[in-house]
């Protein structure tokens, strides 16, 4: 019991994480590119990085939610 909890645990938190790792990601791009100009590889780089792992986090929650729904239905 106490494996399941901490499963679903995870599972509820993990967006969560994958948003904020995105987020410091996002937040280091800028300030590379606020040191090295704008028009800069490597924070393009992170942006699209943070873009993605946010899209992702969007997923997660997606999937995280389909089970209820599916149990509402029976």
């Amino acid at each position: 019991m106490n494996e399941q909890l901490t499963s679903v645990t995870l599972e509820l938190k993990t967006p969560t994480v994958t948003r904020e790792v995105a987020c410091a990601i996002r937040k280091h791009g800028e300030h590379i590119a606020s040191i090295a100009g704008y028009n800069c590889p490597l924070a393009d780089l992170m942006s699209t990085i943070a873009s993605d792992l946010d899209a992702r986090a969007k997923e997660m929650e997606a999937e995280l939610r389909e089970p209820e729904e599916e149990e509402e239905q029976c």
